[in-house]
């Protein structure tokens, strides 16, 4: 069941782990997914963002057989909000969408910055409003899967090891490719890109610098098992959300951004501006961006 949200002046981020929390104890294991029919799919959560010009919507998808668990959750911390079932409604056009996904840069276990003292990123998304043309749309679509915690810990535990012993994760796509896949084929193009849409940084169209290795060295965290969970003896250089994140509830997590536009070189433009909104979340990890195949495109609208 779909819901909009629509948020009072003074709402916050302070209780948003508490919702968290309900989602995630909504995990089943694949035993209790068997039915007569088969084995259904995995609970997943959704919560979209839909923007146009001078105008964003709120939307959260909860699943049917949690509804109520959840719901009631989310208007206690949002008291003040005015949430009410609502289909979110498919305004895009396929033939004049295109698609992107942010990723964690570096290995899982690392985390972004989750300061709870302020809006970021929201605060940036809703500045692309004034940016679009009237015809335009931009959505950024989170899905959320519950996963074990037991599984999270185990996979946060193999990758600090992989992690120690010198594995380095970088999920930047390389210079060359993300420009192509921007359309960019000079330098003057790119200086341009930066002129006309002043919100992006620099560094989101020519890509971002690779750490050292030495600096990556820096980042030591060291996780003993036992019953209740991760525990980290030491954290040099690492800050309190890495600490915190590896005995936390986790989610399996996918955020799509979909822009559509009459202008192909806008499209690509759009969703780089709301990428650009993530920066903020940038701590020991950060999002990076990938173009995904059109022929996803279709088969997302109608999913989402």
């Amino acid at each position: 069941m779909t819901y909009k949200i629509i948020p009072d002046v003074n709402i916050k981020n302070s209780n948003n782990d508490t919702l968290a929390q309900a989602m995630a104890v909504c995990f089943q294991e694949p035993l209790q997914r068997i039915t007569k029919k088969g084995l259904i799919e995995p609970l997943k959560f959704y919560f979209d963002i839909e923007i146009a010009k001078n105008q964003t919507e709120f939307y959260f998808t909860i699943p049917t057989n949690v509804e109520d668990l959840v719901l009631n959750k989310a208007k206690t911390i949002w008291s003040k909000a005015n949430i009410h079932e609502k289909v979110l409604e498919n305004k895009f056009n396929e033939h004049s969408t295109e698609m992107a996904e942010l990723v964690l840069k570096y290995h899982n276990f690392k985390s972004l910055s989750t300061d709870k003292s302020d809006l970021y990123p929201l605060t940036n998304i809703m500045a692309i409003t004034k940016a679009l043309n009237d015809e335009e749309r931009v959505r950024i679509s989170i899905c959320f899967e519950p996963l074990k915690r037991a599984n999270w810990i185990s996979k946060a535990n193999d990758e600090y090891k992989q992690f120690k012993n010198g594995k380095r994760v970088d999920r930047e796509v390389n210079k060359s490719e993300q420009l192509a896949k921007l359309g960019v084929k000079t330098v003057e193009m790119a200086l341009n890109y930066y002129i006309e849409f002043q919100m992006l940084i620099f560094e989101a169209v020519l890509g971002t610098v690779i750490p050292d290795s030495e600096e990556e060295k820096k980042q030591i965290i060291n996780i003993n098992l036992n019953d209740e969970g991760a525990i980290l003896n030491k954290a040099d250089g690492v800050n309190h959300q890495t600490t915190y994140k590896q005995s936390a509830e986790a989610f399996m997590t996918r955020i799509l951004i979909l822009s559509d536009s009459s202008d192909k070189q806008r499209r690509k433009s759009n969703i780089l501006m709301a990428y650009n909104s993530f920066k903020d979340l940038s701590g020991d990890n950060e999002l990076v961006m990938r173009f995904t195949d059109h022929k996803y495109i279709k088969e997302v609208l109608k999913k989402n």
